[in-house]
């Protein structure tokens, strides 16, 4: 899977020199504040709108999702100078293995559930078991038990 990034730069000016800047302005302390709440501004507008609410439109949303965009890229630089270092490879690596894992989540749901030890089928009556990297072992109630067992 390609990860595509956002170009940062802009018709004003390098954007990460920007984030920089606002960094220096303001401090990492505040900065790191106004993540979270530029974060909750946009989960309390992105309610607001699951719930059809008059006080909500796709235009606030996508005004509070550049909000966020904005102070994620100030949160990279913030990071980078906690660690000493770039972490845009391990953010790359992170967000790979959530893509892994929601294809896999999607596969799980869209596949028939059937219990690998005796083939019984029947979402309801199954509990998750092992986790083994992104593929999810399900079986029925009675093997699970066992397979706990053995596991310990």
């Amino acid at each position: 899977m390609e990860v595509k990034y956002i170009e940062w730069t802009s018709p004003y000016g390098e954007i990460r020199n920007i984030f920089e800047n606002a960094i220096k302005l303001w401090g990492e302390e505040a900065q790191l504040k106004m993540v979270a709440e530029e974060c909750s501004e946009l989960i309390k507008t992105v309610l607001k709108l699951s719930r059809k609410h008059n006080g909500s439109t796709i235009d606030e949303v996508i005004e509070e999702m550049a909000d966020v965009y904005v102070m994620l890229g100030q949160l990279e630089i913030v990071l980078e100078s906690i660690v000493g270092g770039s972490v845009n490879k391990k953010l790359e690596e992170m967000f790979l293995s959530k893509m892994e894992k929601l294809k896999s989540l999607i596969r799980l749901y869209k596949e028939p559930i059937k219990c690998p030890v005796c083939e019984d089928g029947g979402f309801e009556k199954y509990k998750k078991g092992k986790v083994v990297g992104y593929n999810q072992m399900w079986m029925c109630d009675k093997h699970y038990e066992e397979y706990e067992e053995l596991i310990g």
